[in-house]
């Protein structure tokens, strides 16, 4: 019996220290990975995100031209002949020069440059009256080539700025 007793009571203590042992390894092997939960939902959600990234809702509202230009030239409003853009939704705008048109659009956000929204348009919807003079009829048809072309979209201060190939229009707010 006294070998019996030897022979388990090595067995326990041989158990007791290669238990001990692992749980040191683990206890160290985990030491220099360590992560809190608050330090890993830090870690998980610091993603840069720029100051002034726009988010495509925000370009929602009613906007007057202010000025702009494409290669077939200038496009300035003609007095008491405001042209308006009114965004709708994230898929449809709408707006008025001496005829009103529509049509569908695409905002969605730029992941290189987060301050600029891809503005897609589908072909304008235009009624066709006669304008009061040349002037607006011109304005009209530049401004309408022009959105039709436009590819991206930006916020500043205040303005909307829309731009593509040789294209920039610049809106404010519409005072309604």
């Amino acid at each position: 019996m006294s070998v019996k007793r030897s022979s388990n009571r090595k067995y326990v203590k041989a158990a007791a220290l290669f238990a001990a042992a692992s749980f040191s390894v683990a206890a160290l092997a985990g030491c220099g990975d360590k992560v809190d939960s608050n330090e890993q939902s830090t870690q998980q959600s610091a993603t840069p995100v720029a100051a002034d990234a726009i988010d495509p809702d925000s370009l929602i509202g009613n906007w007057q031209l202010v000025d702009g230009h494409s290669s077939a030239g200038e496009i300035t409003p003609v007095p008491d002949s405001p042209v308006t853009l009114d965004i709708e939704s994230i898929d449809k705008l709408s707006g008025r020069i001496c005829n009103n048109y529509n049509g569908k659009l695409e905002l969605t956000a730029d992941t290189d440059d987060p301050t600029m929204i891809f503005f897609n348009t589908g072909p304008m919807m235009q009624t066709r009256m006669a304008c009061p003079d040349e002037a607006v009829t011109t304005v009209e048809d530049r401004y309408i080539e022009a959105i039709n072309r436009v590819k991206k979209a930006q916020l500043e201060g205040s303005d909307l700025v829309l731009t593509g190939d040789d294209i920039e229009l610049r809106f404010a707010p519409a005072s309604n």
